[in-house]
């Protein structure tokens, strides 16, 4: 037996409370018998018999115009079951968690929903496709535009990008950037930045881009202590 959600408030709803009182019945019979989808295979001959009185469709569909999408003659849609039911938009529900994929599998069936739904293009695939594109979108010159930025916050210091330009750890800011966001990114710059001691006294590693992305772990995962005095992602960038 299925077990769903459903909403006490809807009884103070305006759009329900107009409702007469069989259309109501209806209204919460549809809910119960559409599938974990939210589609229901019309049958107003059975929707009769439980509810006990007549039901005119036109005047159902009028009622229910923007509560329902028709499929076709056969099946009706739920549009915010999905919504409700799952705590997701349509377009988030996840190939990786199996009621979701359940529910992709049968809106899939339905042209209605492609390729929203399709199984074959699940989050995961889209996720990896937005990393994808962060990978490719965030380049030296963005680097280079927020290693000034941070360093002359917090150093009061701008950096002469015409010297730093070439760089010669270009590979490494490539591997970096396919596991780390711009943001953690600026807050390794952060950790980095803020530190009074540098190893040897050697301030000039504050300016030297090369030598952050070699240590770029260790000024990502830096903070603040009253002794060493570092700081890292608690800071505000």
């Amino acid at each position: 037996m299925a077990k769903r959600f459903t909403d006490n408030e809807k009884w103070k709803d305006a759009w329900f409370m107009d409702l007469p009182s069989k259309y109501k019945l209806f209204w919460l019979y549809l809910l119960d018998e559409c599938n974990h989808a939210g589609i229901w295979k019309v049958n107003f001959k059975i929707a009769i018999f439980h509810i006990g009185e007549n039901l005119e469709y036109s005047e159902v569909k009028r009622m229910l115009d923007l509560r329902i999408e028709v499929l076709n003659d056969e099946y009706w849609y739920i549009k915010k079951f999905i919504k409700y039911q799952y705590k997701v938009d349509i377009k988030e529900l996840n190939t990786k968690n199996k009621a979701h994929e359940s529910v992709l599998k049968l809106l899939n069936e339905w042209t209605y929903f492609k390729p929203l739904t399709s199984p074959l293009l699940g989050v995961k695939d889209k996720d990896k496709d937005k990393d994808k594109d962060k990978y490719i979108m965030y380049n030296k010159d963005d680097f280079l535009k927020d290693w000034n930025e941070v360093r002359t916050k917090h150093l009061k210091k701008p950096s002469h990008l015409n010297r730093i330009g070439s760089f010669d750890d270009v590979n490494n800011f490539d591997s970096l950037k396919k596991d780390y966001s711009r943001e953690e990114f600026k807050y390794a710059m952060i950790g980095l930045f803020k530190q009074e001691i540098m190893p040897n006294g050697n301030t000039s590693m504050q300016s030297n881009p090369s030598h952050f992305l070699k240590f770029f772990n260790s000024y990502l995962t830096a903070y603040y202590d009253k002794n060493t005095k570092l700081y890292g992602k608690k800071e505000t960038l």
